[in-house]
């Protein structure tokens, strides 16, 4: 009997268990309702962030009284773990959500006590209602907040425990007062009650009312805690509950943790309850979760009972995605309100800086709150000297000094008249001040990461030796011509044309037009830095670390040299650190150098399970390396480093032609990208660079060739961050047979290498694009590739392109389809043994030419998907290919100038087979390579300026003395307000200055589509763009004016869905009379694509007119709809000619302009071409003269049309020799072998010669000539 009734029981007991599973289950259908209804995609951004680098801001709580809104937030008065002394709570109120005001403090430290150092506050008994009140309910008629409290100071539990405190006020909870609170934790670690998983911290609590006691009382605390779980022995942060019906006396609930994961080091905390329906939805924060690839996030999940939850496994809620939140975007606060969903967050950045943002479920704009300028750590003191330069042309002509920010080029606008060779050359002088303190034992180093083309630095009236700069970092020790104070900086750039020294050429410029691509910057062109250090210090680019082919061992070396004066003893640490920070181990030498002395420092380790770096996981390591000396560190350097393994099928000969990634087989569908922009070219910003990569991810590439020189080193970071794959080019078609040639080209070859070795993402490097290097150069140049890169020997391949020898593989470039044959049969072609990887295949491309004309965007567009798709066909059998090119890019030495249909758009010579344009307008061919692999219908993504209704509502009580249509015509708005056109009595250009071009020429554009937030479209949807060229000047009376500015995002996000994220792509400033009134503009940021946006600046005019300009474009271009100009006192407006100009531009069209049309080309250094004084037959005649007559005193570019079909290079002697039989050259040159057919070899005379007559000889009987070409 006793049997049977235990049975029962049980199975009563079992039976109400599965009733109650039942009762409290949360089905997928449940969860992806909440998910549904909470998402909030749109990052509006930063919107309380601490003034200065001294305190940090985190933990935001919300609520509402009366019609504010209310936010308390802690604060941390310290820039590192161990130097602030701890929490504080504050206040800030809002009318929107989005734009706070602080207040002031509620719980401040104390002088004594329990907590006197930690009080950061959580208010309690807020509604917990989803879309309800958030109004901060009462008890006993006070308002109560539990709180973080402790003795120690320091972030959080850093020196001490933390405990749970309770506060409370019965005075007004919007203004800010100091909250009363116990003198004791209302809930410790050292309770006796205390449970295993809280033994260690206890951390943030919210306390909720529930009147339905759902678990016995009225009052459910959920705070997280740390502890080690007994069962497992896994340190963590779990979340519990705890219980309570006065607010004083806490019951910790005997099921804790209620919710958890378990893994090492994992933190699962900071709980926000909401009710919704019959629903509790727990909004929470995770990190260090294995399986994320970022550190800490935002996610949700839910429960019937407050005891039994389900995670949410789909998509989490916030994630590290923005500049301001790329390390944490964690610890949540969501409300509902108005139909919005508000999502708050901490915010932190790489640089350590913590504050508060919000995301939206529809979009608001863009916040302008933002972090302060973040203070770099470390032992170097890196000072940016990028700001405040005057610089000016100098030479015959010269200008007037102008203030210009670095990078910066003055060959800005020249290269697009359409002319062969328009692009500026000459010298110019860049100035600045610079403050130093100096300090004894330390070192001083200039660094210039890139000058067109020499650069000679004077400090303090010093000059320095002149250095051929180029592309590369030139690092230079000034530390003996500085001095405590102000110092005088200058350089002097020479960027001379026809220059033969450097292996970076114009086009323009080159021996043979037509083949040595891109135009050259006139200026300093990348950023430039002061660098103090220790005097014993690592060398630029001198910490080496690469892994062997099976990702087991690291290896690095470490050159440090001692700049000291006497001998230094040291110990080097070379750290290998996971990205979080934990070392994987450590390595160790100590040395002595005596003065002056450089020495390379090797070691290895071996790396088990390593974490590979791949395309969709970029994991990145990080090498500390590390001088210390009597055991403080005096010198540090830290590398990010991807330990991956590639393999090709050129180094394999295994007859397998795929290329390989971690041992997988990994389709190459790259793009090849020039750093050209229309007014920009070269002098790239950050934000260009990381507009342009954003842009190539966005197209679906996985891989970039530089096109064909060294890039801005974050192009490299960028790829190594984000998971692309790099190929890396030095040059192009260029060869100089003269010792200063060879020479700087080697020199310059080794620095980058060293600049580039380290990256992951680089998985080849192209020795020359076209290569005209000799076969034994080549092999020479690859030798030296080898000996800096060891990974060449298995993984990394040297490559030439379409033409070259002395490499391990001339890759090609196949181009079927475009210059005759068939794209049809490119996969065919692709998977032949000569071909599998294809450097460069593209289509030309004339912008708003429709329909069936050759050239027409619908036939480029056909002809680049038909080739993508046909190779995406035999990936199986091939390694890739590189569309060629994604941003069109400046041409000289060519006549190229059908890049567009309108007249006014044609610029030139380009290479318009771009998939954005010059100005980096998207082509139909790149919206439908972007949208491959996407749904066929993208959902209408919402913008900021759907609920605006009276965008152009003149402002009332004001006079409008100008309303202009920004390259548009005369047109009446919504509200009957006349636009007058865009008359050229206001407006300024680039095009203006110069003869003979349209004034408009590149400036003006047109588009269709509707514009959001707006009845009035046709204003915003003609515009003008530029960049530091475009302004307006105004004549206006002096007085205070209100400018109403207007803008409409016109190209990008065309076709984007809601989770593209298109900011970035196009930031300016705007500055009327010169004092910015808008920083960092980014329309699609603020509205949206095609979404009306107006901005308003109150300015005071002195001196009669006012001027409205562009000062800084960071991306992109500006743009500019409409300006509207409006007085409190009366005004007469002035009359404007309505005549339509602008509308008329759409239809000046031509598909192809005939030669006659363009502008007249005059070379001022013509080339002259002579007959050998004999045509000897081949290998009879020992030598062949020329006479040359030059006509001024100039060093002179030699080409020489030669055939050498010996079969291998043949070394002649070259002798010039004048009238009066004086040998000015002798010295020996080099013709490589060719086919049966007449090529061409460049040298120089190699030192200035005078007008006269001179004789050339070439001493060989194995070179035949029909020309020389001197220049």
């Amino acid at each position: 009997m006793f049997l049977l009734l235990s049975a029962l029981l049980l199975l009563s007991q079992i039976s109400f268990a599965a009733r109650h599973k039942q009762k409290v289950a949360v089905t997928r259908e449940d969860m992806k309702r909440v998910y549904d209804e909470v998402r909030t995609p749109y990052k509006y951004g930063m919107v309380v962030a601490p003034a200065d680098n001294g305190h940090k801001i985190d933990c935001p709580t919300v609520f509402r009284e009366g019609n504010r809104w209310l936010m308390t937030y802690v604060v941390y008065n310290g820039k590192g773990g161990l130097d602030g002394r701890g929490y504080e709570t504050w206040l800030a109120s809002s009318d929107d959500l989005l734009h706070w005001q602080v207040e002031g403090r509620l719980l401040s430290y104390r002088d004594a006590g329990w907590d006197m150092n930690q009080r950061g506050g959580f208010p309690a008994l807020i509604d917990w209602t989803w879309n309800g009140s958030y109004r901060i309910n009462t008890y006993k008629g006070h308002h109560w907040m539990t709180y973080i409290g402790g003795h120690g100071t320091g972030y959080e539990a850093v020196r001490e425990p933390l405990h749970i405190g309770l506060a409370w006020t019965a005075g007004d909870v919007s203004k800010a007062h100091e909250w009363e609170s116990l003198s004791r934790p209302v809930m410790s670690i050292n309770d006796k009650d205390a449970q295993w998983w809280e033994k260690l911290v206890q951390y943030k609590s919210t306390v909720y009312d529930d009147p339905k006691r759902t678990l016995g009382k009225r009052f459910v605390m959920f705070y997280n805690a740390g502890g080690i779980n007994p069962s497992n022995q896994l340190k963590a942060e779990r979340i519990g509950i705890a219980l309570s019906n006065d607010m004083k006396h806490w019951q910790r609930y005997k099921g804790n943790p209620v919710y958890s994961h378990e893994a090492p080091g994992i933190i699962t905390g900071d709980a926000q309850i909401v009710k919704m329906g019959n629903l509790f939805v727990m909004f929470y924060f995770s990190a260090y979760n294995p399986s994320r690839r970022y550190s800490a996030y935002n996610t949700f999940a839910v429960s019937r009972d407050l005891i039994h939850w389900t995670d949410w496994d789909g998509e989490d809620l916030i994630i590290p995605s923005k500049p301001y939140d790329n390390l944490f975007a964690h610890k949540s606060y969501v409300v509902k309100h108005d139909g919005v969903v508000y999502h708050f967050y901490c915010a932190v950045n790489n640089d350590q800086q913590r504050g508060i943002a919000v995301a939206t479920s529809r979009p608001m704009g863009r916040s302008s709150v933002h972090f302060p300028k973040a203070e770099r750590k470390g032992c170097r003191q890196v000072t940016n000297l990028n700001e405040g330069w005057q610089a000016r042309l100098s030479g015959k002509g010269k200008k007037e000094a102008i203030k210009v920010n670095l990078p910066h080029n003055f060959d800005d606008y020249y290269g697009y008249r359409q002319l062969r060779h328009g692009n500026l050359h000459g010298n110019a002088d860049y100035t600045k001040n610079i403050e130093c303190k100096k300090q004894a034992g330390r070192r001083y180093f200039l660094q210039l990461e890139g000058v067109g083309t020499y650069a000679t630095v004077s400090i303090n009236g010093h000059a320095y030796p002149r250095e051929l700069v180029g592309r590369t970092v030139y690092t230079l020790d000034v530390t003996d011509r500085l001095k405590t104070g102000t110092n005088q900086l200058s350089i002097h750039v020479e960027h001379p044309s026809m220059q033969t020294e450097s292996p970076w050429v114009c086009g323009g410029c080159s021996s043979e037009w037509g083949f040595s691509e891109g135009s050259q910057p006139l200026g300093i062109f990348r950023p430039v830095s002061l660098i103090e250090t220790d005097e014993v210090r690592i060398e630029p680019f001198g910490v080496h670390i690469w892994n062997n082919n099976t990702c087991d061992s690291v290896y690095i070396e470490t050159e440090v040299k001692n700049y000291g004066s006497l001998p230094a003893t040291f110990e080097l640490v070379n750290k290998f650190t996971l990205a979080s920070g934990k070392q994987l181990f450590r390595q160790s030498d100590t040395l002595t150098l005596q003065p002056g002395e450089t020495r390379m420092i090797a070691c290895a380790e071996a790396v088990a399970d390593a974490h590979r770096w791949s395309l969709t996981d970029p994991y990145l390591y990080t090498l500390v390396s590390m001088i210390k000396r009597q055991g403080k560190t005096t010198d540090e350097v830290r590398t990010p480093f991807g330990i991956r393994s590639i393999s090709w099928p050129v180094l394999r000969h295994d007859n397998d032609p795929r290329f390989y990634l971690n041992g997988q087989p990994t389709f190459i569908n790259g793009t090849c990208e020039y750093e050209h922009l229309l007014g920009q070219s070269h002098a790239f910003s950050n934000e260009q660079i990381r507009s342009r990569m954003k842009m190539i991810h966005h197209a679906g590439y996985n891989a970039l060739r530089e096109a064909h020189q060294p890039h801005n080193s974050l192009y490299q970071q960028l790829a190594d961050e984000q998971g692309m794959l790099f190929w890396s080019q030095f040059s192009a078609h260029i060869w100089y047979d003269t010792p200063a040639f060879r020479q700087n080209f080697k020199r310059l070859l080794v620095r980058w290498i060293k600049e580039r070795r380290n990256s992951p993402s680089v998985i080849l490097w192209g020795l020359q694009n076209e290569s005209v290097l000799p076969k034994d150069f080549a092999e020479e140049c690859s030798a030296i590739i080898r000996s800096l890169d060891p990974t060449c020997h298995d993984q990394r391949a040297i490559t030439t392109c379409n033409g070259g020898e002395g490499t391990d593989w001339n890759v090609v470039q196949n181009w079927s389809g475009t210059y005759g044959g068939s794209a049809d049969n490119y996969h065919q072609e692709l998977c032949r043994p000569d071909q599998l990887l294809n450097g460069e295949y593209g289509a030309w491309r004339t912008l708003d030419l429709h329909g069936e004309a050759k050239y027409s965007e619908e036939k480029s567009t056909q002809l680049l998907t038909t080739k993508m798709r046909l190779a995406e066909q035999v990936a199986d059998s091939v390694c890739g290919h590189f569309q060629w090119i994604f941003v069109s890019h400046d041409n000289p030495g060519r006549v190229q100038p059908d890049g567009a249909y309108r007249r006014i758009d044609r610029v030139g010579p380009i290479n318009y087979k771009g998939l954005l344009t010059i100005w980096e307008e998207p082509s139909l061919a790149y919206t439908t390579i972007a949208q491959r692999g996407k749904s066929n219908t993208p959902s209408l993504r919402l913008t900021a300026a759907d609920h605006q209704t009276d965008c152009l509502r003149a402002a009332e009580g004001y006079h409008y003395l100008y309303r202009i249509n920004c390259g548009g015509d005369c047109m009446t708005d919504e509200y009957g307000q006349q636009w007058h056109a865009d008359d050229q009595r206001y407006w300024h250009s680039w095009a203006q200055d110069f003869k003979n071009i349209d004034p408009r020429q590149a400036s003006q554009r047109h588009i269709t589509d509707s514009i959001r937030g707006t009845q009035s479209a046709s204003l915003f949807q003609y515009f003008r763009f530029g960049r530091h060229r475009l302004w307006y000047d105004f004549p206006v009376a002096d007085g205070d004016y209100r400018v109403e500015l207007y803008f409409a995002e016109p190209w990008h996000g065309k076709d984007g869905g809601e989770h593209d994220d298109y900011e970035g792509l196009r930031i300016f400033d705007v500055a009327v009379n010169d004092s910015v009134v808008i920083d960092d503009l980014d329309l699609w940021a603020e509205a949206g694509y095609c979404a009306a946006t107006k901005r308003v600046a109150n300015v005071h005019v002195e001196g009669g007119h006012l001027r409205i300009s562009f000062p800084e474009v960071k991306a992109g271009q500006a743009v500019i709809s409409g300006i509207a100009i409006a007085s409190l006192q009366p005004v007469v407006e002035t009359p404007h000619d309505c005549r339509p100009t602008w509308q008329a531009l759409d239809t000046d069209t031509i598909a192809r302009l005939p030669q006659d049309l363009l502008p007249k080309d005059t070379e001022t250094r013509p080339a002259v071409a002579y007959k050998p004084l004999t045509t000897p037959a081949e290998g009879q005649v020992a030598a062949t003269q020329f006479v040359i007559q030059p006509g001024l005193g100039q060093e002179y570019a030699l080409r020489f049309r030669y055939k050498n079909t010996t079969g291998a290079p043949v070394v002649a002697r070259l002798t010039i020799v004048d009238a009066k039989q004086i040998t000015l050259v002798d010295r020996k040159i080099t013709f490589p072998a060719t086919p049966n057919k007449f090529k061409m070899l460049s040298t120089t005379t190699g030192t200035q010669i005078n007008a006269g007559t001179y004789t050339v000889t070439v001493e060989s009987a194995d070179v035949s000539f029909r020309e020389l070409e001197i220049q």
